[in-house]
């Protein structure tokens, strides 16, 4: 079979650069699960909100109560 005609995942490489990625996301997840949820981060003109986090949002590292999560989650 000619290489031009693999797909794209059968890259050589593939193997260890996904167990790489995979890796990296289970520590991120790992640091956040070791240092426990604080308190919602969740500020606004009209809101400093204290209440303990029940969602840790990775892509912004911030912690959430379950109804300012939905509002920032929403967009």
């Amino acid at each position: 079979m000619a290489h031009s005609t693999l797909p794209v995942l059968t890259h050589q490489d593939f193997p260890q650069v996904f167990e790489d990625a995979v890796h990296f996301e289970v520590l991120r997840v790992s640091k956040v699960v070791d240092q426990g949820l604080g308190f919602c981060a969740y500020e606004d003109e009209h809101c400093d909100c204290r209440k303990p986090a029940v969602v840790h949002l990775l892509g912004s590292d911030s912690d959430y109560c379950l109804r300012h999560f939905r509002e920032v989650s929403r967009g």
